[in-house]
């Protein structure tokens, strides 16, 4: 009767103090259901810049589609990662740029500005409808004669990404954890 005591104490503390366990952010536990059998992107939560072959990982696992890929038509620099079809997938589908001369460049770091390019794309491929106020829109960083100012205002008024202070320091790099969150936004985006 006594350990009866004791146990039913100890979970009333437990209780009354809060749950002493690290609950897990929505994104993150999304993240790691989805991405369990990509080792590649086990520790990309903890990250501080991520890479365009990870993002390339992360279209083809979020929004997964059927493309037919040939195995000769993968350049090189893809094929000496784990699953080169899942990152060519998403250059198939005309998310994620090749260089011009043919090159993917895996490991080149991306900064908010590209992001936004190809979250755009994604977003017009999937709704062409897809209508954003460029009006009202103020962003102070970003001019409207930057290249890639509608992707941007597009990523803002829909809510995936965010402008700090009417700022969107395009040139800034992106964490890991804020490429998640910004999966995981588009994937609520579209349910």
């Amino acid at each position: 009767m006594k350990k009866l005591w004791i146990v039913l104490l100890l979970v009333l503390l437990i209780i009354l103090t809060g749950c002493p366990f690290k609950k897990q952010d929505k994104y993150i536990a999304k993240f790691y259901y989805l991405t369990s059998n990509v080792k590649e992107l086990r520790y990309i939560a903890k990250e501080d810049f991520t890479t365009r072959k990870e993002v390339a990982y992360m279209f083809s696992i979020y929004f997964p589609q059927t493309v037919k890929i040939n195995n000769n038509e993968i350049p090189f620099d893809i094929k000496m990662y784990p699953y080169p079809s899942l990152i060519y997938s998403a250059v198939k589908r005309g998310i994620v740029s090749m260089y011009p001369d043919k090159s993917f460049k895996p490991d080149e770091i991306l900064i908010r500005y590209q992001l936004a390019i190809m979250l755009s794309k994604y977003i017009l491929i999937v709704d062409p409808f897809f209508g954003a106020n460029f009006r009202e829109m103020k962003i102070n960083d970003v001019s409207e004669t930057f290249f890639a100012y509608k992707p941007i205002v597009m990523m803002i008024s829909s809510g995936i990404m965010e402008a700090k202070n009417d700022s969107f320091y395009p040139n800034e790099i992106v964490s890991g954890y804020d490429i998640i969150s910004y999966f995981y936004r588009v994937r609520e985006f579209y349910r």
